[in-house]
């Protein structure tokens, strides 16, 4: 450990956490500041500079003070792979101040991501993820291939007390045949062609049945209902709504099409 200043700063040339699972993390250029010296309690702040392996890091981060998975039925090794984690610490010298009383924000950034438990029975992988996390908000963002499906995903959940069941996830991604059949969303052959933007909100409030929504306006895809003789063009706008829960064979509880001269509502499809 180096003296920056001998007011102010110590800096940690080198060093180690082991965590408990996914191996130790490399502490080197973290660093402690007190910003104002020679003040009753003063502030101070811990900047830790973390590197290792993503499920050791989250080992650290689901510790008390951080919790970002408290109340959140997924474990620590729902992800795997590399993370860069730079978290802010501050807190008060002094007696008396509890960990409760910190304040920290963090933001990793993780590579080469691969995750079977983030949306059940569904592999994620990602080149870099963007996460954001303090007291009150846990974040991920980025690119991702979902089921062999570009899109890009945001994870958001709230951290404060009371907060279980907040977990969502959004992925803004495509409709068409090869998304539908990689979520076994079975309509009927020849049905959809082609592809049209799309967004997937996924309700994880009740891990083990995880709900799903996700509208799209149709447009680049031409849909087909040759039982009703109506059929849309590339170029028309539609609204298509899918509703059900995930799992090895999706239940779809909604499918909701309007579209010029068609409106269609159907229930446990």
């Amino acid at each position: 450990m180096s003296i920056i200043d001998s007011r102010s700063a110590l800096t940690m040339d080198n060093g180690h956490v082991k965590a408990l699972i996914g191996s130790q993390i490399d502490l080197a250029r973290s660093s402690f500041v007190i910003p104002h010296t020679g003040i009753p309690k003063n502030p101070a702040r811990f900047y830790l500079s973390t590197q290792g392996r993503l499920t050791a890091a989250l080992v650290i981060l689901n510790l008390e003070t951080f919790n970002v998975l408290r109340n959140l039925d997924l474990s620590v090794s729902f992800a795997q792979d590399r993370a860069n984690v730079q978290v802010v610490i501050e807190t008060r010298l002094g007696q008396n101040f509890l960990p409760d009383q910190w304040m920290w924000y963090s933001s990793p950034e993780v590579r080469n991501v691969k995750s079977d438990l983030l949306i059940p029975n569904r592999t994620i992988t990602a080149s870099t993820l963007q996460v954001l996390a303090d007291v009150n908000s846990l974040v991920v963002r980025g690119p991702v291939e979902l089921c062999d499906i570009d899109g890009v995903v945001s994870f958001l959940r709230s951290l404060e007390d009371g907060a279980k069941g907040t977990a969502r996830i959004k992925v803004v991604t495509s409709i068409g045949p090869t998304s539908l059949d990689a979520f076994n969303i079975n309509l009927p052959l020849g049905m959809v062609m082609d592809q049209a933007a799309a967004q997937l909100s996924i309700d994880l409030s009740s891990p083990n049945m995880p709900k799903f929504h996700s509208p799209s306006d149709l447009f680049g895809t031409r849909f087909l209902l040759p039982g009703l003789g109506w059929s849309k063009a590339r170029d028309v706008v539609a609204a298509l709504t899918i509703a059900g829960h995930l799992g090895e064979k999706p239940p779809i509880n909604e499918l909701s099409i309007t579209a010029p001269s068609l409106q269609i509502t159907t229930d446990d499809w």
